[in-house]
Order: C-alpha cells, then structure tokens, then sequence
C-alpha cells in the first residue's frame, strides 16, 4: 500500500489563499477624468502632440523595419489613454509598444477589470509584443534592479511619456521614492538613451498642501538661476510678476506661490520647465514647453484651479563638432537672419498663459457639447452605461460641482 500523501507546513503556507468564490470586476463608476474638460486636454494635447511627433518621426525613418511607437504611461482601470493612442498609431499604419504603471494596493476587482481592457487592447493589430502593464508603482524606477526599472528600461526609450498623476510630484520632504524624483530617473534615462525628439506630458494637482517648501524652493532656485544668468529673460519675469512695483524675485517668487490658483500654477509650471531645461541641456537636448491647462478639482467655491497639465517637447540639439588640427576644413557656421525665441523665453511666455478649462468651456457651449459627446462615446466603447436614465452619464454630469456657474 502507498504511503499516505502528506502536505508539510511549508507546502500549506504556500498554497494561495481560499476564497469565498469568483470575484466580479470593478462596477462601472464614472470618475473626475470623464469630466468633459478631461476629453479636452485628451484631444489638445495628448492626441495633438502625440500625432505631430509620430509625423515628424515619420518623416525621418523613425519607424522603419516595423519599428513601434513605444509609449510609457500610468493608466487607469479603464486604459483609456493607452486606447487613445492605439488608434492614432492604427490610423497612421504604424505599431506602438507601451509600458504602463499601476498602483500596488488595487483591490481584485479593479486589477481584473483592468485585465479585462487590457485584453481587449491587445488584440488590436498595432499592438507590439511586449506590450504590458507591470504592477508596480512609477515611483520605483528610481530603484536599480528593481521590477519597475526593468520594466522602464525594457521598454524605452520612449516617444511619448504620460504622467498623468493623480498625486502630487513633490509632497514628501525626501526625494527618495517620490514622482518627483522618478521623473528625474524616467528623463535621465530618456537623455542618455535617445537622439529622437520626444514628448512628456505631466499631470499633477498643484495647491499650497500638496507641494513641500523644499520642493517649492527648489524650483525657485530654478528659476532665480535662469532670471541670473540671463538678463532678457529675468526682465521679462519680472514684468510678469510684478504689477510694476519693485519688489525683489524671490519676494514675488513667495507672493506669488502662497495660495492656490493661476498665479502658484505659473511658477510652478515655470519651475518645471527650468528644470527640465537645465537637465537636459546637460545632454545636449533643448526643451519646447508647449500649451499647458488647469482646471479646479475643489468640491465647493471658489473653484480655484488646481490641478495642472503641462506639456514638453525633447529636441535633440546638433552637436557641434570642431576639427582644430588643420587636417580638415570645418563648415562655415550657419547665419540666423532673425533672432529665434529661446526654450527659456517660450517657458517663461506659455506658463503664465496656462488655459482654465472650467473657464473656456463655460464660455464655449458648443466646445463642451462636442467634449461631452466624445465622452460618452469613450465610455461607452469600455462598457459604461452611458445612456441610462439613472446610471448614465448626463445624470452623473449633472450631479457634479458646477464649476463653469459659479
């Protein structure tokens, strides 16, 4: 007779959990992002921006061989922005491998959800193997060896970066594990990796208890450094921040940063873009910062604007290359008949024209229709019960702070 089958305590702690039976996906439930306003940044900026570069790219071989649009994001359950810039690269006959990020502590329900879209995703035919979503936080790129940098590395270098974040960039004192700080490692990957224009867009809530005064003043000095050392660029920001009065940068810097709305969304955006200029001009690459929008998240008046989506184009820059032995002659240096405007002068411009959305679409109702409408159609691609006279979108709208009234 057979010795009976026994299962030691190792063997049993291994085992996976019982459950009670087969877990459901996540219901339906509408969020902020389906706000209209959303749909507008959506189709302005992501779907603008991300189109103009694979054009550009098109039109120098990027794509040759088969060659995949490679795309790093952090999606939600619905992978609505992954959708969005698959079609854009079926529609331009090309394939797009994408890399996306996705919070550790999600409940079953939304993880299986999520595999549900994914699934659906990738049986598109621009879809390029390899194409994932790893369970780990974006903030652990920062980590060597780590799965999160593997995957990011795996992945890239990229042509379009999304950090669309629902938390703030720099709220912890430390910088180690923040986003802030896995920004940092995504673009110094990005600059020692890439000679190829690229684009990031940045999402983040901007107000007064969501940035750390270390990081404020960091950016800050940014900006002070930039007013220093170029004194076109330091006129014209204190034009912007001043009124006319003579108040010292750093004054107005604080004034200006001290409460929530468009004037600590400026320099903050402007901080930013410094930062971003200064790190990349170390590799030889200049940064356009392009349009930039705000909207309020504030669930009661004043309805100030405070959260931020802002947009940079990489470029590499041509490298100047000298032979000064004689052997050879060096081109001629080329003659620029008109003064072009400089990264640091269009950041300085376009963060103090950061557009309110709540405002734009008030003002517009023909905009906001056509933004709602892409909406629904959105929604209602994934399984939301958009049409519902109780569940559907209109109502859930409707329920919603009034933020274009008041």
């Amino acid at each position: 007779m057979n010795a009976p089958i026994v299962i030691d305590e190792f063997e049993n702690e291994s085992l996976p959990a019982e459950t009670d039976g087969l877990v459901a996906p996540e219901e339906f439930k509408y969020a902020p992002w389906h706000r209209p306003r959303k749909q507008y940044v959506r189709k302005n900026q992501w779907i603008r921006h991300t189109l103009g570069l694979i054009r550009r790219l098109k039109s120098e071989n990027h794509f040759g061989h088969g060659a995949p649009l490679k795309y790093l994001t952090l999606p939600g359950p619905d992978l609505l922005d992954i959708s969005l810039v698959t079609d854009i690269c079926e529609e331009e006959e090309i394939p797009i491998r994408y890399t996306g990020f996705c919070q550790t502590n999600e409940r079953e329900e939304t993880r299986l959800r999520r595999n549900l879209n994914e699934f659906m995703i990738q049986r598109q035919t621009a879809v390029f193997g390899g194409s994932k979503i790893v369970n780990c936080r974006i903030e652990e790129v920062t980590k060597p060896k780590s799965d999160a940098r593997v995957a990011m590395e795996l992945g890239g270098p990229y042509d379009v970066i999304n950090i669309d974040a629902c938390g703030p960039i720099g709220l912890n004192e430390s910088p180690t594990g923040t986003l802030v700080q896995a920004i940092r490692s995504i673009a110094d990957f990005q600059l020692r990796n890439t000679r190829n224009p690229f684009v990031l867009f940045l999402t983040t809530p901007v107000q007064t208890d969501s940035i750390s005064q270390n990081t404020l003043a960091a950016l800050h000095r940014q900006i002070v450094a930039n007013a220093q050392n170029d004194s076109e660029f330091g006129t014209a920001l204190i034009e912007k921040l001043s009124d006319g009065q003579e108040i010292d940068l750093d004054t107005l810097l604080a004034s200006h940063s001290s409460s929530n709305g468009p004037k600590l969304i400026s320099v903050f955006s402007l901080g930013v873009a410094k930062w971003l200029l200064h790190m990349a001009e170390q590799a030889h690459f200049g940064v356009k910062k392009l349009d930039g929008y705000c909207y309020s998240m504030f669930k009661q008046p004043p309805y100030d604007p405070n959260m931020v989506s802002i947009c940079f184009l990489f470029e590499p820059l041509e490298l100047q290359i000298e032979d000064n032995s004689g052997l050879t002659v060096n081109p001629p240096p080329k003659v620029v008949l008109t003064k072009p405007i400089t990264n640091h002068m269009r950041a300085l411009q376009r963060s103090f024209a950061v557009k309110n959305l709540d405002i734009t679409l008030g003002s517009d109702p023909a905009t906001m229709d056509e933004m709602r409408d892409q909406t629904k159609e959105m929604l209602r691609k994934v399984g939301y019960p958009v049409d519902d006279p109780q569940k559907g979108y209109d109502p859930w709208l409707a329920s919603e702070p009034d933020y274009l009234t008041e």
